[in-house]
């Protein structure tokens, strides 16, 4: 996990790029989002009818599935014929547009959808930015594979409906025939007056007599047949229409279907995908990349102990710190002591008197007897204020 994240922070830039790249495909997706009508329609399933208990032709179930999920998963199958798409497009009234290429059979099996609602209902639902074309689609749908069961289910006693017929027309040219040649005998050697006919025409009117009859038992035998080939294709409608009964047929719609939430959820799928591409690059650098990447990697890769962690640098040449600036000291300058300048105040009996002492003394403190004078050479002591009495001050 430290390498994963290791190896993302280093190159976060280049990782996020199938993020960001199907971030605005996902946006030019959506934004050019139309509005779409959804019309419905649901039709009753039943698996068996009192006609078809009565006749014994109850319909089998999947275990462990309802009628309205086997019929759900049949219409999702059929709409990938070509045959089914087409007879949904003519009774739609769109075979012009089919057939010219305006529209295309994928067209019309993304726009129409049917999904189970309970144990015997099916709805099937058509989305079309026309709100006529999809309760049309809807509609038609919703007939055409009733008719296509119906079909299905009465293809055979269809078939020997129209095996019998031919049949039937066979055995009445041998029924007429056999009547022929017999009316043609009798014809040719009628009944003697007196007595008997003779055996050998006796022979052959039996023989005549006998091909008619075989005839026409043949021709009442495939009249039969056909008649139960009849009887049966008709209980199979009757069977067929009370199991698949519309419930609800499909209606104009009169709003659009609010498609933020669409635009949002393929938006997001955009999203998760560029996230998912992200994390599987991220997890095939790391996995390929040998490289020692943090502190960890040495011990577990080489074996040995780690001292010391070199910090990384800028990358930018380290220059020389500059010394600093260092001004010279400037020598203070000696002023000259202010000499006293004697004045005589107004008033005054004596005029204040200073004594010049010699250089290199100092006057000792009063009171500190004995205490060594310090010697202060180059500089003369200023001229200190006398004490006396009356008024005095220093010297103007």
């Amino acid at each position: 996990m430290l390498r994963l994240l290791e190896g993302f922070f280093r190159r976060w830039y280049l990782y996020l790029v199938p993020v960001l790249v199907l971030g605005i495909l996902g946006f030019l997706s959506v934004s050019g989002t139309k509005s779409k009508f959804e019309s419905s329609g649901t039709f009753n399933v039943e698996s068996s009818t009192v006609l078809s208990d009565l006749s014994g032709t109850a319909s089998n179930q999947t275990f462990g599935e309802t009628p309205a999920d086997t019929t759900s998963k049949r219409i999702s199958a059929i709409l990938g014929t070509d045959q089914f798409v087409k007879d949904v497009a003519t009774r739609a009234g769109l075979d012009q547009a089919l057939a010219s290429g305006k529209i295309t059979a994928a067209w019309i099996r993304s726009s129409l959808s049917a999904s189970a609602t309970g144990a015997n209902l099916v709805r099937v639902v058509a989305v079309n930015e026309d709100p006529q074309i999809a309760q049309r689609l809807a509609q038609s749908a919703i007939d055409a594979y009733v008719q296509s069961v119906i079909d299905a289910a009465s293809s055979q006693s269809t078939a020997a409906v129209s095996f019998f017929g031919d049949l039937i027309a066979t055995y009445q040219g041998n029924v007429d025939q056999a009547t022929k040649a017999l009316n043609d005998y009798v014809a040719a050697h009628p009944s003697p007056a007196l007595g008997a006919r003779p055996e050998d025409e006796q022979a052959e009117l039996s023989r005549l007599n006998a091909a008619l009859t075989q005839a026409q038992t043949a021709l009442s035998s495939a009249e039969g047949k056909r008649q139960d080939a009849e009887l049966s294709t008709e209980q199979t409608k009757a069977d067929l229409g009370q199991r698949l009964r519309l419930v609800d047929a499909p209606v104009l719609p009169l709003a659009p279907q609010p498609k933020m939430k669409t635009m949002i959820m393929s938006f997001a799928t955009f999203l998760i995908l560029g996230f998912i591409l992200t994390i599987g690059a991220l997890v095939t650098a790391t996995v390929l990349n040998h490289t020692i990447l943090s502190a960890a990697d040495v011990k577990d890769r080489l074996g040995v102990r780690l001292l010391a962690v070199v910090p990384e640098g800028s990358g930018k040449p380290v220059r020389a710190a500059k010394a600093p600036k260092v001004k010279a000291a400037k020598e203070p300058k000696e002023k000259a002591a202010k000499q006293p300048r004697r004045s005589a105040e107004a008033g005054s009996g004596r005029a204040a008197q200073v004594k010049q002492l010699p250089a290199g003394t100092r006057r000792a403190r009063p009171g500190a007897a004995g205490a060594p004078a310090r010697a202060r050479t180059g500089q003369a002591r200023p001229a200190s204020r006398t004490s006396g009495t009356g008024t005095g001050g220093w010297p103007g």
